[in-house]
């Protein structure tokens, strides 16, 4: 079965494009994967790191595991909640879907998703990553060889 891709920020507007990526799906009769990438936040990830430093320190291995787990534990429970709302929102859809969640850099994540899984024919970059530090297309463009639609958000009275 096909497959398309939506990338999509996890942190904020997450469900843009969702729709157009539902209906498009049902028209080619495909899969719709979905990867959401959250931002590390410097100062949760600082504050994270160094209390896992310290414990490691004191040889207190399992806490760091903890630690660690406890942040990337708290990522996936705030995707699967706004997938579950997406799905409600779409349920007209008999569409399949699949979620996947990561954290940082965003090319880094989607060539790392598309290495390990080699159906996906399209992918969709959601109007949610073109906020603020959202890395230029041309780094996206240049490193992957399949059909990339990026979407944009329209402006207060633009049609």
């Amino acid at each position: 079965m096909k497959e398309i891709l939506l990338v999509t920020k996890g942190d904020r507007a997450y469900d843009e494009g969702f729709s157009y990526v539902f209906d498009l799906s049902k028209i080619i009769d495909a899969r719709v994967r979905i990867l959401m990438v959250y931002d590390k936040p410097l100062l949760e990830t600082l504050e994270t790191d160094m209390a896992a430093s310290a414990f490691a320190e004191a040889g207190e291995f399992k806490t760091v595991k903890e630690i660690l787990h406890d942040r990337q534990q708290k990522i996936r429970e705030d995707a699967m909640n706004k997938l579950v709302e997406v799905i409600k929102k779409y349920t007209g859809n008999s569409v399949e879907i699949n979620c996947d969640v990561a954290e940082g850099k965003l090319v880094p994540n989607i060539m790392n998703f598309l290495k390990k899984n080699k159906n996906i024919e399209m992918v969709f970059l959601s109007p949610s990553l073109n906020g603020n530090g959202f890395i230029g297309a041309k780094e996206i463009f240049k490193k992957i060889s399949i059909p990339i639609v990026t979407m944009s958000r329209l402006k207060e009275g633009e049609v």
